[in-house]
């Protein structure tokens, strides 16, 4: 706030760091001349500041809100072709910020070590990235049992292929869960 000259107090809370994607195809509502190969491709003046609120964001991610890991995994592979689209992008998930400042990741264990279970859970978007149309997987492991319910970590990274549907999608998110997260745990 105190770089761009913005009060918290006229910040907006979001219910979600994505920005609508229906409005336009580059998920920003905005004139037509903005959304042109020539202006997305300037750099924008908040570059700089903006990289290093990100890494900050990112770390708070990484540590303790698992819920940004996709917008801001997302951001962060713009970090060296910074443009409008990417300010207008990170003020989203600024929004999100405020509007969950509250919102806290518990976990409680209430049950014998040997009524504990690891869960995996993985999900893929479809085609989600709009640039090269590949998918993100999210993936989540937790300890539960009756009366426990722990998360242990999560993971969400863009796929390395593009998928022809969303249940080869799901596929290939679930080997990567499994290899990355399910295996060593």
């Amino acid at each position: 706030c105190t770089l761009t000259g913005i009060k918290r107090e006229s910040i907006k809370p979001a219910s979600t760091p994505f920005v609508d994607e229906s409005k336009d195809p580059l998920g920003v509502t905005s004139d037509v001349e903005d959304l042109t190969k020539e202006n997305a491709t300037e750099i924008s003046p908040l570059a700089k500041i903006a990289r290093k609120v990100l890494m900050k964001i990112m770390y708070l991610a990484r540590f303790a809100r698992d819920d940004l890991k996709r917008a801001v995994g997302a951001l962060a592979t713009h970090i060296t072709r910074w443009n409008d689209l990417c300010d207008k992008k990170m003020y989203r998930i600024i929004q999100f910020l405020v509007g969950s400042r509250s919102w806290r990741s518990i976990g409680f264990i209430g049950d014998d070590f040997k009524e504990l279970r690891l869960a995996l859970f993985t999900d893929s978007d479809f085609a989600g990235d709009r640039s090269d149309m590949k998918s993100t997987p999210g993936v989540f492991l937790a300890l539960y049992g009756r009366h426990s319910f722990r998360p242990l970590g999560s993971v969400s990274k863009k796929q390395g292929c593009v998928s022809h549907s969303s249940v080869e999608a799901e596929l290939v998110s679930c080997n990567f869960g499994v290899r990355t997260v399910g295996i060593p745990a």
